[in-house]
């Protein structure tokens, strides 16, 4: 079994852990994803005649 934080898991409980650390990682990677876009400003706007 896996030791976590000195609480025993078993490896279903070890799969959810990193489902939910994977999930955290995206949701924070979605939500820096347009601030990064907007500072880049790979799309100028107004700037099409």
């Amino acid at each position: 079994g896996w030791l976590f934080i000195g609480t025993p898991l078993g490896s279903y409980d070890a799969m959810l852990l990193i489902f939910a650390i994977l999930v955290i990682i995206l949701v924070v990677a979605l939500g820096l994803v347009p601030s990064v876009i907007s500072k880049a400003q790979w799309v100028p706007k107004g700037d099409a005649t």
